[in-house]
């Protein structure tokens, strides 16, 4: 499994959670606590980033309209057929958006496999619905849950098929 996959799996979690402007301001407490439990970050690595999301940003310096769609920084939307899987979706397009946004290149295609957290990390969810949350919280595990590893595999190693009763051995080898 690739380091810097692996690395951002975990940043993009804390992100996710550190810096969502829905949750009150109140609870960043809990937050920071929920993200040290989760998913071991470092709280100065929070304080690092929230210092730098909280900086104020001169209005001049903004452009009229901006979309990461634009340029290729995010991955096209894709067909879930008759399966609940759009947690998994959401979970594993946010997490090749982030990759490709990081490592600054729009050239990079992850393409990561939704068939390998509705198979492997059955406790993330199935076709009847799911957590994105958890989805990187088992990515992230390596404990029985979690498939005994860290990380998330390609989607030409495990291809999509709309169904959570395909086992995990049905993917490429480890």
């Amino acid at each position: 499994m690739n380091y810097q996959i692996k690395k951002a799996v975990v940043v993009f979690a804390a992100f996710i959670i550190a810096f969502n402007p829905f949750i009150p301001s109140s609870s960043k407490k809990i937050k920071d606590n929920a993200i040290v439990e989760k998913f071991g970050v470092m709280k100065n690595v929070l304080s690092y980033y929230r210092k730098e999301v909280e900086k104020p940003l001169a209005i001049a310096s903004l452009p009229p309209s901006f979309s990461w769609l634009d340029g290729g920084w995010v991955t096209p939307a894709r067909f879930q057929g008759n399966c609940g899987s759009c947690w998994d979706f959401a979970a594993v397009g946010a997490l090749e958006a982030i990759i490709k946004i990081r490592e600054g290149m729009t050239s990079l295609n992850p393409d990561l496999s939704e068939q390998y957290i509705l198979s492997c990390l059955p406790n993330a969810g199935s076709c009847k619905g799911g957590s994105p949350y958890l989805a990187y919280y088992y990515i992230k595990s390596t404990s029985p849950e979690g498939n005994y590893h860290n990380g998330i595999v390609t989607e030409d190693c495990f291809p999509y098929e709309a169904n959570d009763w395909v086992p995990c051995s049905h993917k490429c080898g480890n």
